[in-house]
């Protein structure tokens, strides 16, 4: 667990890890994404990769086969769950912390 913090420091520090053109990620997208994760270590439920989010903030992804999810803690706040086969539109929803 302690990489994945690790990891969330990184993306907050330096600007290489964000896409060009989206914002760096902030503070409050971070303390989420270790929010979530402290809840998915509990659970044993680990992400694939942590990067910035193109959207701005932190992505927490998984990867199986063609299939792709992913958990976006915004810097607006907001925090989006994304599942796709790759194929089909993806389905998208927010949550509430």
């Amino acid at each position: 667990m302690p990489d994945f913090y690790d990891r969330l420091a990184d993306l907050l520090s330096d600007p290489q890890y964000t896409p060009d053109g989206s914002e760096l990620p902030t503070k409050d997208s971070a303390v989420k994404a270790a929010v979530i994760l402290e809840w998915m270590a509990d659970h044993n439920i680990h992400p694939d990769r942590i990067v910035a989010s193109a959207e701005g903030g932190i992505a927490l992804c998984w990867f199986r086969g063609n299939k792709y999810a992913d958990v976006e803690c915004l810097n607006t706040g907001e925090v989006l769950c994304v599942i796709s086969d790759r194929k089909n539109k993806p389905i998208v929803w927010m949550v509430e912390l």
